[in-house]
């Protein structure tokens, strides 16, 4: 689970990356992961992920 998690992250950091109007506004360290507060805003943070195998019942 934790790789699917580490991709989906992966994928939305460099979609936002990609996307150049969004960064202008964020500015350079305006995208973090998970546990780092932003020190200036707007900012984009993605907070805590889980991930479960709701298969198995």
């Amino acid at each position: 689970m934790a790789n699917a998690v580490n991709a989906l992250l992966a994928a939305l950091q460099q979609a936002v990356k990609a996307d150049t109007a969004l960064m202008a506004a964020l500015g350079p360290q305006g995208l973090s992961d998970r546990t780092v507060r932003p020190q200036r805003f707007p900012a984009l943070v993605v907070g805590t992920v889980e991930a479960g195998d709701f298969s198995t019942g």
